[in-house]
């Protein structure tokens, strides 16, 4: 609908000065539009169809980049935390050992020199052992890891006498029990009981001394390990927040330590398909559980296997 205004000017005929006469009109049109047929209605249809499942499938793809993005973000930092945190250990018993050797050599029976070397030798193994897995990680899409069964009661044994080495507590014991046999990626393990033992030394007192407790046992279709320490333990406002990345305990400002270890401990057990929990009480001490699913039945000589 429009309006239209319309002027005529017309002469007047009473010969008053040739005065004209101006006259307005005003008048309204309604506009009519020529119906659609069927065809047309249905390509409009068609086409408000086509530009939803468009904007929808935009709006999809977004979102999958994203998550890819934010899932290449966790894996750079889980590498980098890798590299930063878990080859500290080794290197740092690799170092430790060089300089002894070089200050002590000579004073050295032959069975202490051998042991020396072997511990030199599994630093090495360890270092090795870990940036291979970080290459394959890095190359792999999914971020898993291959699991084999991995007989374990030869790697804590090295793992404790590594952080002995590392933390020198004046004074410290290990109480072993079953040590089974749990299905994984050799590298992955060694970080995992690498943190875990290692915060066990380094956060019990000096003048008491390490006492630790390592078991195993079977528990719904998994293998779980149980560490107890006789630490400091974990204040109960903290437990929430332990496993988040660079969030430590009230009571350990005055030990060093980054907060990267338990965060990544949980990241490498969630790709093995595991889960970890913790038990602590400030003072007393902390026992942690690693529960590793069982992917076939081991290989029965490996269930034999112990210290």
């Amino acid at each position: 609908m429009s309006n239209v205004m319309e002027m005529h000017v017309t002469p007047e005929t009473d010969g008053n000065d040739g005065i004209k006469q101006i006259d307005l009109t005003e008048s309204v049109n309604y506009d009519i539009a020529t119906p659609w047929n069927d065809v047309e209605i249905s390509f409009v249809l068609r086409l408000n169809q086509i530009l939803k499942e468009s904007i929808v499938g935009k709006l999809k793809d977004k979102q999958q980049w994203s998550e890819q993005l934010l899932a290449l973000n966790n894996e750079l930092e889980m590498l980098t935390f890798t590299l930063s945190h878990d080859l500290k250990n080794p290197l740092s018993i690799l170092k430790m050992g060089i300089q002894f050797l070089q200050n002590s050599k000579q004073s050295l029976n032959p069975a202490a020199l051998q042991k020396w070397y072997s511990n030199l030798i599994a630093s090495t193994e360890s270092i090795e052992s870990i940036i291979n897995n970080v290459v394959l990680l890095s190359q792999r899409k999914t971020g898993t890891f291959t699991k084999d069964p991995i007989p374990m009661a030869y790697t804590l044994d090295q793992i404790y006498k590594e952080s002995i080495i590392l933390h020198n507590p004046a004074l410290a014991t290990v109480d072993y029990g079953k040590l089974l046999p749990v299905w994984g990626e050799k590298s992955a393990l060694y970080q995992i009981f690498s943190n875990i033992i290692g915060n066990a030394i380094k956060y019990s007192p000096g003048t008491a001394g390490v006492k630790l407790h390592i078991d195993s046992y079977f528990e719904d279709e998994q293998v779980c390990y149980k560490i107890k320490d006789q630490g400091i333990g974990i204040p109960k406002e903290n437990l929430h927040s332990i496993f988040e990345i660079f969030k430590r305990g009230k009571n350990v400002d005055h030990i060093e330590g980054t907060g990267v270890g338990l965060s990544l401990v949980k990241r490498i057990m969630e790709r093995l398909g595991g889960t970890i929990k913790i038990d602590s009480e400030e003072e007393k001490g902390t026992t942690v559980y690693l529960y590793f699913p069982i992917v076939e039945e081991f290989p029965p000589s490996m269930l034999l296997d112990d210290l």
